[in-house]
């Protein structure tokens, strides 16, 4: 569902709110602003993550419930805006770093807040939970424009269980 307000339509103002369902779960919404500059507040419930089969350039196979809120300004000079997310149930499979294919990672929850400026979206701190794997991450992430490929420079803290830690031992 889509809301409009038409009088801020007459006073050349865009303001709307959203409401939609997808993936099993819900992403609400506001989305408003003048010519200049456009603000975007976003909310989302159990959303299911395994339709997502790529990330940018990376192909990747995701599993796991993610819920978060985001907020985004949006101006000729770039994009500002923060994000918080969580993920139950997370997995990671499939994943390529340099074609060095990485093990499944499997979590019992990502819990992890960003900031966005321009094409730098900054990870404050990234906490993983799983029963044999521990970790945080914190960087950025550079977005180039197409046909680029994103920069990466992050910073990995993993602490294995020793169940788990021989079938990572490459990594």
């Amino acid at each position: 569902t889509l809301h409009l307000s038409p009088m801020d339509l007459l006073l050349g103002r865009l303001s709307s709110s959203f409401k939609a369902e997808a993936f099993g779960g819900t992403m609400t919404g506001s989305f408003g602003g003048t010519e200049k500059r456009k603000d975007v507040e976003t909310e989302w419930e159990k959303i299911d993550l395994t339709s997502i089969k790529n990330l940018g350039n990376l192909t990747v196979s995701l599993a796991g419930v993610v819920s978060g809120k985001g907020h985004f300004t949006i101006q000729s000079q770039g994009t500002d805006g923060d994000i918080r997310v969580v993920i139950d149930k997370a997995k990671v499979k499939d994943l390529k770093i340099m074609n060095f294919p990485l093990p499944e990672l499997v979590f019992d929850q990502v819990r992890g807040a960003g900031e966005i400026k321009n094409n730098l979206l900054t990870f404050k701190e990234v906490k993983l939970q799983g029963e044999n794997l521990k970790g945080t991450i914190k960087g950025d992430v550079t977005f180039g424009s197409a046909p680029s490929p994103a920069t990466l420079n992050l910073k990995f803290h993993i602490h294995l269980s020793d169940r788990t830690r021989s079938s990572y031992q490459g990594l």
